[in-house]
């Protein structure tokens, strides 16, 4: 954007200029919104979320195993399907929003 600008600033004109100032500042909210969205995967909320996942699928293995042998509650069953369902789907796009750990920093 602001080699745009320069070259706006040089042709003088005033509309294209003051558009371009609108998108930039645009671009600087997006870019604050996006830091502030962003998460560290070592951070509490992602670590608590990850044993959270293996507590669940963790559940699932056993609560299927025994389900061989014995039926489980169909209120408890149906209670963890939902708790599942509302966390797996809301997963998919918090994953959007985690870093990455890269070497060198």
């Amino acid at each position: 954007f602001r080699r745009r600008a320069v070259l706006l600033k040089q042709s003088g004109s005033a509309e294209w200029q003051e558009e371009d100032l609108v998108l930039s500042a645009r671009l600087a909210r997006l870019q604050r919104l996006h830091r502030r969205m962003m998460q560290q995967p070592t951070c509490m909320f992602c670590i608590a979320w990850d044993l959270l996942s293996m507590l669940l699928i963790f559940s699932d293995f056993v609560l299927l195993s025994l389900e061989i042998f014995a039926p489980v509650d169909p209120g408890l069953s149906r209670a963890l399907l939902w708790l599942q369902c509302i966390f797996w789907t809301a997963s998919v796009p918090r994953s959007f929003f985690v870093g990455f750990m890269a070497r060198g920093g």
